[in-house]
């Protein structure tokens, strides 16, 4: 994928209350190889209208045949302003900001934002599944 920032409005049916939702999704796909974690497709902003809400920098990822959505979080440091990492993987640690209470809604969110995203955007993930493979 070539890279940049897509925009289109969409709409996804929640089944389980019924009536459609309005999301308007904007993606941005990072240009050259994912960026670690190596399942990295790219960042979305949702808007949900009923709420009023947007929520930018959901990461999309893509691994195999999963896709899933992750709400934004921001990565911990230190008193001195120093990125906190693991001491086992040296990876970044991450400070959780919004968190669902239960799996099913996580989950149906997930499925949400990336059923927005593809509706939005058909091929979006096609090439990024390919580059992480």
């Amino acid at each position: 994928m070539s890279g940049g920032t897509l925009a289109a409005r969409s709409s996804w049916r929640n089944s389980s209350r019924g009536g459609t939702r309005e999301v308007e999704a904007h993606s941005h796909v990072p240009r050259g190889p994912p960026a670690p974690p190596q399942h990295l497709a790219g960042f979305t902003t949702i808007r949900i209208n009923e709420l009023r809400l947007e929520i930018r920098d959901i990461a999309v990822h893509v691994k195999g045949n999963s896709r899933w959505a992750q709400l934004p979080a921001k990565p911990m440091i230190d008193k001195d302003g120093v990125v906190l990492r693991d001491r086992e993987t040296g990876k970044i640690s991450y400070s959780i900001i919004f968190e669902f209470t239960d799996r099913a809604t996580r989950d149906a969110f997930s499925h949400a934002v990336i059923d927005a995203v593809l509706r939005a955007f058909p091929d979006a993930l096609d090439e990024v599944e390919e580059e992480v493979l």
